[in-house]
Parts: structure tokens; C-alpha cells; sequence
């Protein structure tokens, strides 16, 4: 077998490696799926069935949120009865608890509240556009453009002097 026959079987017993991997992978969300469904069926009460997405929500990272959500319903519905999760501190702004509303935001922690966050970005782009406006009516300095993008005449021939 020459060496190019062989890099052809390498490759194509790795695709088949690669298409193997793709269907254990499905076959475990799959599983994981049927599991929680017959779980949170035989769970009758709503109040335990939510502390059973909440348990898996956030103590189970390994499980995908999509398999969850391919088990409840809807990301909605995780989001509702996972509920608000641990504890990421005081916001900076008011002094309320933070709670996490999602895995990221656990994983990357939180310095404001929503309404503080949120005021926090509205002075932030009242500010810049304040700055824009100041410059914008700004006349141009001697240095800079003179408003069409194009240094002033005698500057210009000054650089190409420069340059020549």
C-alpha cells in the first residue's frame, strides 16, 4: 500500500471515528431527554418537579440547558422553574442581592442589579453622546482635518514637501 492509500484510509476511518462520536452524543442527549421527561412525569407536584429542574439547572452543569429544554417545554418554562439561582453578592449601585438569572452569568458573576445595570448603560451613552456633540461642534484644531476630511492647503503642501 503506497503512502497516499493510506492517508485516504486515515482519513476516512477517522471521518467514520468523527460520525461514531456525533451519534454517541445525540444517543446520551436522547437518553438524558426520555430520563428527565419520565422523571418530571412522575413527579406530579409542581413544587417538587421544580426543585428538580432547579437542582439540575444549577448543580448539574455537564447537563445541557437544551436537553432540559427539550424536556420541559421551553427555555421559558427552565427559566421559570430553575428560578433565580446563587448568590453573586451586593450591587455596587443600590446595595441589593444580586442572584444569578443563568448559568453564565453565575459562572461570570455580576457587579449591579438589572435597574442599576441598566441605568448604569444609560448614563454611559448619554455621556458619549454628549462627548460626540463637543467634538462634533468643535472647530477643527491645527493639526487636524479642516471638517472634509482634508488637511488645510498649506498643510497639505507642508506634507508633501516633507515627503519628497
Amino acid at each position: 500500500m503506497d503512502t497516499a492509500q493510506a492517508l485516504t484510509n486515515v482519513r476516512a476511518a477517522a471521518d467514520r471515528l468523527d460520525e461514531a462520536l456525533a451519534a454517541v452524543t445525540t444517543a446520551q442527549q436522547d437518553l438524558q431527554r426520555e430520563a428527565l421527561v419520565a422523571l418530571l412525569a412522575a413527579e406530579g407536584d409542581h413544587e417538587r418537579q421544580r426543585a428538580v429542574v432547579r437542582v439540575l439547572y444549577w448543580d448539574v452543569p455537564a447537563l445541557p440547558v437544551k436537553t432540559l429544554e427539550a424536556a420541559i417545554g421551553t427555555a421559558r418554562q427552565v427559566r421559570e422553574l430553575a428560578a433565580p439561582g446563587p448568590l453573586l453578592g451586593s450591587c455596587e449601585g443600590c446595595g441589593a442581592e444580586i442572584l444569578a438569572t443563568s448559568r453564565t452569568q453565575a459562572a461570570q458573576g455580576a457587579d449591579r442589579c438589572g435597574p442599576c445595570e441598566t441605568e448604569r448603560r444609560r448614563l454611559e451613552r448619554q455621556r458619549q453622546e454628549e462627548q460626540w456633540r463637543r467634538e462634533a461642534e468643535a472647530p477643527p484644531g491645527p493639526d487636524e482635518p479642516d471638517g472634509d476630511g482634508f488637511l488645510p492647503w498649506d498643510d497639505f503642501l507642508d506634507e508633501l514637501r516633507r515627503g519628497w
